[in-house]
């Protein structure tokens, strides 16, 4: 299981104030943290640094703070005054006593995975262990943080039968240092004197700060500071300071965001001020929020329209929460008792093989950390080596959103004999050492069986209870949504009961980015979990396949609930080559255009934007992508094996056919071997996977969309275009050359905006569902053709569902007039279009026709079932932004 895996769903877990204590342990150097893997004086006390890791990017001026030793005078005079600390902490907090998370920023999940990075540049004294550990908390002030990760500690320790007690050493920068003096994050100064004297009593919460100056020409001496409530705790040797050089002071993470976003990532300057291996990380961040940095340089149509219905995404996550896809799941195809997700040898063997290439890219980058962190210090010894351990000020360079950042000023220029033992000349050199990097001890990770066996959960299970509250009866629906909430994208899977009209949350996957489309399958991939349940059908199974802005397509069992890892992946995990999104340009006079990444024939390189199973050939998976192809997927191999031969896991063929990102794909049901595709380069094709060369197609006035082959004829299709057109097309009369005519059947003007969402019903011929960004969603009739050859298309009912703009809109696999629909406010809502008396009306002879009894229901909601959130009460319909 990676890292960010790992990292995502403990973040999930302390949000969702699921954590025991608020706190989640990330990561750690071994097994046994915080106590030392070398023997140590059983009752001594564990001396712990604590650095408040929330900056983005970490610097070098946070590396010389988590390389500090504790301060020379309150070391026991029978030992060294180069020990070090027993144990380090890099502690996250979700929430901030100040600001929050702005647009552009880098996400949590993001600063989770540079610290990890960053945690291996930390350097032990020479003849130790590493003794490093990555926490979240869910604390946003200093005394807060010390109660809950003492008692964290004291637990942990007890696990492993120790009674050894901690102090705990805070490093802060001179300005956190001035806030955590203030009133007014206490309620009251009676109350903070109180709360400070308890934090720092060896009776209390036994802390203490240890205190970065300034930056200046002349450093503050301690007595100077202008605190008489901070004097108090100084003369207790409380409250510490370490002088650091200016050089270093000064770098900060705002100042390498300012050259980011000023001179491109394509410069090496604010490669300077960043530890090696923090750099490959900090550019595939950046490189996706450039384009928000320089929102003033004016760019032409076509660089605007990078992405259609992504940039409405992208968008919209910028300001909340969406739902970007639904997919539903047939009765009776669901376990009726869904198995549990166990991590055991096996599984992690499956999980490796699975992830190789992402860990084995991660290895190199964290190898490059180690050798520059053996390469800090070689130049001094004793007291001088540890002063350059010592200096540092957090004040420059913490968060982003920290008011540490008030004074900070522009770098100087390094100078070479300051930084010379950083060795930043040889940055760009490879390095190989014999490290195996942060995945080489995740076996040694304890985990058990289940919740029964597990020391840390005190709140056991009923088996019965649990398993009755699981259980997925015949009669009922699964509905998968593609969410993204609080930086957290998942799948979340709802039951839905059509007779009693309930609908509630089953379980829910995290994702490794945000989604952007679904496709259910009943094939059983290669390289399937082995804690996947026993299929009572053999041969089939229930699974969902799903589409990220990454280029690997990840495939899910339904079936098997608190899942950490996909069943397959399909698509070389590299992201070297697939991850980092080129910038229009470097922010000066001239702007480039937008650079493709090299295409590879066995695997995608950009965004996976659709996909389409073959429900004739089953073991076949169609994807279309924005690197501008559409591939074909074999489930049945293994996708372990590798790419480049003829039996490897890589895509079995790749056809190029647009010119831009391909939006869409599907296959035609009723002749299996033909895919219809649809790409912002307006234009739609359609062609034999057997024969690509000698399709057809049709050229368009906007962008596609959305599009859907009509079941109730093999040879028409829908498309719907951001320009608020739905158009209908006969493929037997359409050119293979597109210079041709190509006329449309029918145009449908749907909405005002973009037709973001198209289906068509199953069940009853004619009828189709549309939704768009004006926020309706419309269900029309198509009646069929007269003796004219014409079509009269009529609007049978309208309504805004309140899911905001709309992305996603399904019809029922089960019931004929049943859909599902979510948009930008991150809620799905069913609606029961049957109870709409026009809509009987208009589709009362299609049913009859078709063999289908429309049950007439009771309903106060006028047919529309969703689920309850915890805030809707306080939501307001004019609240989100256009």
């Amino acid at each position: 299981m990676s890292f960010s895996t790992t990292a995502a769903a403990l973040l999930y877990r302390i949000q969702n104030g699921f954590s025991k204590h608020a706190v989640e342990l990330v990561y750690a150097s071994h097994s046994l943290w915080p106590l030392p893997k070398t023997v140590s004086p059983p009752q001594s006390q564990l001396r712990i640094l604590v650095l408040d890791a929330s900056f983005n990017p970490p610097t070098l001026a946070h590396l010389a703070l988590a390389n500090s030793r504790p301060p020379p005078h309150e070391i026991d005079s029978t030992t060294s005054n180069n020990r070090d600390y027993d144990a380090k902490l890099l502690v996250l907090s979700v929430r901030n006593a100040d600001k929050t998370l702005k647009p552009g920023d880098a996400t949590y999940l993001q600063r989770l995975e540079m610290l990890e990075i960053f945690a291996q540049a930390i350097k032990p004294q020479e003849g130790l262990e590493p003794n490093i550990a990555i926490a979240m908390v869910d604390e946003p002030t200093f005394v807060g943080k010390s109660k809950i990760l003492q008692t964290f500690l004291k637990n942990r320790l007890a696990a492993s039968s120790s009674q050894r007690s901690t102090q705990l050493d805070f490093i802060l920068g001179f300005d956190t240092l001035e806030r955590l003096v203030q009133p007014r994050y206490y309620g009251s100064e009676q109350q903070m004197m109180t709360s400070l004297r308890h934090f720092f009593s060896p009776e209390g919460d036994n802390s203490s700060v240890v205190c970065a100056r300034r930056a200046s020409s002349s450093y503050i001496p301690a007595d100077d500071v202008d605190h008489a409530i901070a004097n108090e705790f100084i003369s207790m040797g409380r409250i510490n300071f370490i002088d650091i050089g200016e050089d270093l002071a000064k770098y900060s993470s705002s100042e390498v965001r300012n050259n980011i976003r000023q001179r491109g990532l394509e410069t090496a300057e604010w490669k300077k001020f960043v530890p090696l291996g923090i750099a490959s990380r900090v550019a595939g961040i950046y490189s996706c929020y450039l384009v928000m940095y320089r929102s003033e340089e004016p760019r032409s149509r076509g660089d605007d329209k990078t992405f259609s219905k992504i940039s409405l995404v992208i968008k919209q996550l910028a300001m909340s929460s969406l739902i970007s896809a639904v997919a539903w799941v047939r009765r009776g195809i669901a376990e009726r008792h869904p198995q549990k997700y166990v991590l055991d040898d096996k599984e992690l063997e499956r999980v490796s093989a699975l992830a190789r290439i992402e860990l084995e890219d991660a290895r190199i980058e964290l190898e490059r950390a180690h050798e520059a962190a053996r390469s800090m210090g070689k130049g001094a010894e004793g007291d001088e080596a540890d002063d350059q351990g010592d200096n540092d000020d957090e004040e420059n360079w913490v968060d982003e959103d920290d008011a540490m950042d008030v004074d900070s000023a522009p770098a100087p220029k390094p100078k070479d004999d300051d930084l010379s033992q950083y060795k930043l000349d040889e940055y760009d050199d490879d390095v190989k050492t014999n490290d195996a990097g942060p995945f080489s001890n995740i076996k040694g990770l304890t985990y058990y069986k289940d919740n029964e066996e597990d020391p840390y959960i005190t709140l056991k299970e009923d088996g019965d209870d649990e398993r009755e509250e699981l259980e997925i009866l015949p009669t009922d629906n699964l509905i998968v949504i593609a969410k993204t909430e609080d930086e957290i994208s998942q799948l979340e899977i709802y039951v839905y009961d059509e007779s009693e009209e309930n609908l509630y949350a089953h379980h829910d996957l995290m994702l490794p980015n945000f989604p952007l489309c679904l496709e259910w399958l009943d094939f059983p991939p290669a390289s399937s979990s082995t804690t996947a349940p026993p299929s009572t059908n053999p041969g089939f199974g229930n699974y969902i396949a799903v589409g990220t802005l990454d280029p690997e397509i990840e495939i899910w069992s339904l079936d098997t609930v608190e899942a950490m890892y996909p069943n397959s992946i399909l698509g070389r995990p590299d992201a070297t080559k697939a991850h980092v999104p080129v910038p229009l340009g470097t922010g000066k006079k001239k702007k480039k255009k937008t650079k493709y990444r090299t295409v590879e024939k066995g695997y995608h390189v950009d965004a996976v934007l659709g996909l389409s199973w073959n429900r004739v050939q089953r073991n076949l998976l169609a994807s279309a992508s924005a690197d501008r192809t559409v591939k074909l997927w074999d489930l049945s191999r293994d996708p372990t094996n590798g790419m480049d031969d003829d039996t490897g896991g890589g895509a079995i063929r790749s056809f190029d056919v647009h010119k831009d990102k391909v939006q869409a794909v599907q296959w035609n049901e009723k002749e299996p071997s033909v895919l219809l595709t649809g790409s912002y380069d307006r234009t739609v094709r359609t062609f034999d996977s057997r024969s690509p060369t000698s399709g057809v197609g049709a050229i368009l006035g906007s962008d596609v969309e959305a599009l859907r082959w009509d079941p109730w004829e093999d040879h028409g299709f829908y498309v719907s275009l951001e320009n608020g057109i739905v158009l209908n097309f006969d493929v037997r009369t359409l050119p293979s050359n597109l210079d041709n005519p190509s006329p449309a059947r029918f145009t449908l003007s749907a909405h005002d905006g973009a037709v973001s969402a198209l289906d068509v019903n199953p069940h009853i011929k004619g009828c189709i569902v549309t939704g768009g960004t004006d926020k309706l969603v419309k269900v029309w009739n198509v009646a069929d053709e007269t003796d004219g050859g014409k079509r009269n298309v009529s609007l049978v009912t309208s309504r805004d569902l309140g899911v905001g703009k709309v992305f996603s809109a399904v019809f029922s696999p089960d019931d004929p007039l049943t859909l599902a629909a979510a948009g930008s406010k991150a809620k799905m809502q069913i609606w029961d279009v049957g109870a709409n008396m026009g809509a009987r009306k208009a589709f009362g002879n299609k049913l009859r026709e078709a063999g289908r009894v429309l049950r007439e229901k009771e309903s106060s909601s006028g047919g529309v079932v969703g689920v309850v959130s915890d805030d809707e009460a306080s939501d307001v319909e004019g609240g989100e932004e256009d």
